[in-house]
Order: C-alpha cells, then structure tokens, then sequence
C-alpha cells in the first residue's frame, strides 16, 4: 500500500493525541464517577482518528477499502 497524507489529514492526528492526552488525564483523576466510561470513549476516538487518518492517506482501493473496515470496527 501506498501512502500520501494530504495537508487536512493532520486535524485526525491532532484529534488522536489530544484524545490519548485527555484519555491518560482522565485516568490519573479519578474523583469523579464515570471517569472509566469516558475514558474508554476518548480511546475510541483514538483508534477512529488513527484509522481515519489511514485512510485518507492510502492511495489504491484496496488500502482504503481495509482502512474503512477498521475504522468502523
């Protein structure tokens, strides 16, 4: 597969570090109840914004079609 990342594609990588940063906040601080539910939607998002980002840089059908099916796992 090949790969060439345009310029947008960014914003899905600063959306995956923000998330794992927030994700990583929001375990060490656990006073308030529902922290483990929000935690595992910000590792969620990670793994969308990773795929995503993935997928808009693959360049043939084929890595698009594979990065589609995890993306929406």
């Amino acid at each position: 597969m090949q790969y060439q990342f345009p310029l947008f594609a960014l914003a899905h990588v600063l959306a995956a570090v923000l998330s794992l940063v927030l994700a990583v906040m929001v375990l060490t601080r656990r006073a308030n109840s529902g922290y483990l539910q929000f935690t595992g939607i910000l590792l969620i998002l990670f793994f969308w914004s990773c795929t995503t980002f993935m997928e808009v840089g693959a360049l043939d059908v084929d890595g698009k079609r594979f990065w589609s099916q995890w993306q929406y796992l």
